[in-house]
């Protein structure tokens, strides 16, 4: 597949030129290894099959029918497919942890670019619909925040006592609750879920709320209100 790169996330790039996917760049400045072309020479000069990374929160104007791989959250776009991921020091040389949203026809074809981001083949999510992806990832930085201020806190815990840490760990349930019912009311679980991949066993457990059919993203989401709810019961409460 040819790769046509519009904002593109320096650390995405790096690791597709890397893996030998060939890219073309509409940007100023190229990153180093991909091939420039305006943007609206694309459909003459980038042969097919094509597809657009964008960093963009909207379709490229320019991409016409082709496939597009947001890198930003997004409204339901037709014919895109939404990326997120956990950048890490080595990413460019090992890998990323990718999470993926769109229709299973739309992940199968993009399906060559996403296991060259991933460590190897395969070993992405494809966690719902075109906002599943950067659903997780909000999930995923709110912990790793909370998570901070709670390791602080607990180094004090023998002279400020436990009770700051308990408000301050309900709160983090609260915030996380918010993200994953703000996501169910957004996403639809009307449709059963077509995954593009085996799932992990774990993400076939039932859960209060959901079914078989809804996807990783929904599932998680439905836990962590679940979960929000029943810290609520326990507000300003001490174990």
């Amino acid at each position: 597949m040819n790769l046509v790169l519009l904002d593109a996330p320096e650390l995405l790039a790096s690791r597709l030129v890397r893996q030998g996917i060939r890219t073309y760049s509409v940007d100023s400045t190229p990153p180093d290894g991909s091939t420039a072309v305006k943007a609206e020479l694309v459909g003459d000069t980038v042969p097919a099959p094509r597809a657009w990374l964008t960093g963009s929160t909207t379709r490229p104007p320019e991409a016409g029918d082709d496939l597009v791989l947001l890198c930003k959250p997004t409204e339901p776009a037709d014919k895109a497919v939404g990326l997120a991921w956990q950048a890490n020091p080595f990413a460019s040389e090992l890998g990323l942890m990718l999470m993926v949203g769109g229709p299973k026809a739309y992940v199968a074809q993009a399906r060559p670019v996403l296991d060259a981001l991933a460590p190897k083949a395969g070993v992405w999510l494809h966690a719902g619909d075109v906002d599943a992806a950067h659903f997780l990832d909000q999930v995923m930085l709110a912990l790793e925040g909370d998570i901070g201020i709670l390791a602080q806190m607990f180094q004090h815990l023998p002279t400020a006592g436990f009770g700051h840490f308990w408000h301050q760990h309900q709160a983090q349930q609260q915030r996380l609750a918010q993200l994953a019912r703000d996501y169910l009311q957004r996403s639809s679980g009307a449709d059963p879920f077509e995954p593009a991949q085996m799932l992990p066993a774990w993400l076939e457990l039932p859960l209060p709320g959901v079914g078989p059919q809804d996807a990783p993203a929904r599932r998680i989401a439905a836990l962590l209100a679940w979960l929000g709810d029943i810290s609520a019961l326990h507000a300003g409460k001490r174990p």
